[in-house]
């Protein structure tokens, strides 16, 4: 497997290597515990949190709020386009000098060392690898994809998170974390995730989002023929649906991806409310998907995919409050959160995973203005609000 072998220069720092042979038993056991991870029965509901910019400023009060708010998991996304900003020479091999893990290095280690699961969110193209060559200008990132670039780097991320992998070749550096959960691109359903969106009239999003999904499936499960580990890919993704030309409805979306033959082990969703102001019970209807109508999608799902029962991650979630002008409450809030997380539970039982998104609120730069984030437990200056205890002694009253 030349590809997977690290080129020495007298130069190039240590060569990396995979050693499997040295690392057999910790595979299988990393697979063998990854297996609860593959659909089947649902499972109790596991809470996390999603917050890049506090866990990256504060890391001790992060993981000590990791803790105290009983997250079990830490979704982050692995953007593509800052991992490797110029084309790797060798890109299928993860230590191609052209590649920079060293913030996702750290982040994997870190949660590891707090014993917390690990979601990784793929997406984000680079310039060098968009599939129009650059044509359609504007939000480069959002733009489709090469598929062979998109394989090779879902194929080197998976090698170097597979629990097998040893950065600096039998050096200092201890083997990585395996990173077991791998989520194929952010709400490509809307414009600014992924391009187009339609052609003309015609909706093209959903097959094109299912060839990037397919393909990183296929990476997926190529990795763990390879290493004999156990990973779960999740497809969909998908926000509510906003409406307009920017957007496609989440069901509507999901149907596209079954026509398109959609491959993944786990389906995805980001089922926010209208507002954080107008609360839980907001009115959606389908095609849209908010927490309020979410029988609707579990009901599509296992009518396009009558076999399979997926297990359902709701990959980010939360509701905003004042100052943002659709904001709720602190009062409001709270009471979403318990409404919330007992209705999932209580519920609905296939969603196993409930991801919310900010511990802590994102400055405000324009009050009045949603251009950031209030959705924490915390606001911006590190007080709790009160919907932190409430989160905590909703998730303890529940088990």
């Amino acid at each position: 497997m030349a590809h997977l072998r690290h080129p020495q220069t007298a130069t190039a720092r240590r060569p990396a290597a995979l050693r499997c042979t040295l690392l057999a038993v910790a595979a299988l056991l990393a697979g063998l515990a990854a297996l609860a991870l593959r659909p089947g029965p649902a499972s109790a509901l596991t809470p996390g949190f999603m917050d890049p910019a506090f866990q990256t400023e504060h890391p001790d009060v992060f993981w000590t709020d990791m803790a105290a708010l009983h997250a079990g998991v830490l979704r982050y996304d692995v953007y593509w386009r800052e991992v490797a900003p110029t084309r790797p020479v060798a890109p299928r091999d993860p230590a191609s000098p052209e590649y920079d893990w060293t913030t996702v290095d750290r982040l994997v280690r870190d949660a590891s060392a707090h014993g917390t699961q690990v979601l990784f969110t793929l997406w984000r193209t680079p310039t060098w690898a968009r599939a129009d060559g650059g044509a359609g200008g504007g939000n480069g990132y959002a733009w489709m994809p090469n598929l062979d670039d998109w394989g090779a780097f879902v194929y080197a991320a998976a090698v170097r998170y597979s629990g097998a992998y040893d950065p600096d070749g039998g050096g200092p550096l201890a083997v990585l974390p395996q990173v077991a959960n791998w989520e194929m691109w952010n709400e490509p359903n809307y414009i600014g995730a992924l391009r187009p969106q339609r052609v003309g009239k015609k909706v093209v999003s959903p097959g094109l989002y299912t060839a990037i999904l397919n393909r990183g499936y296929r990476e997926i499960r190529a990795v763990e023929a390879l290493l004999g580990v156990n990973l779960n890919v999740l497809g969909g993704a998908m926000n509510r649906g906003f409406g307009g030309a920017g957007s496609i409805s989440a069901l509507v979306f999901l149907r596209g991806m079954r026509a398109a033959g959609a491959r993944f082990d786990t389906a995805s969703i980001h089922p926010y409310p209208l507002t954080g102001k107008k609360g839980f019970e907001d009115g959606t209807k389908a095609p849209n998907v908010t927490l309020a109508n979410f029988k609707t999608f579990e009901k599509e799902l296992d009518r396009l995919w009558p076999r399979k029962r997926y297990r359902i991650w709701i990959t980010e979630y939360g509701a905003q409050t004042q100052p943002d002008r659709y904001g709720a409450t602190l009062d409001g809030q709270q009471r979403f959160v318990k409404k919330a997380l007992t209705r999932l539970v209580t519920k609905h039982p296939r969603v196993t995973h409930l991801i919310w998104f900010l511990v802590r609120d994102e400055a405000v730069e324009l009050p009045g203005e949603s251009d950031n984030w209030q959705s924490g437990l915390r606001d911006s200056v590190g007080a709790a609000k009160p919907a932190y205890q409430t989160w905590v002694d909703t998730i303890l009253g529940l088990r």
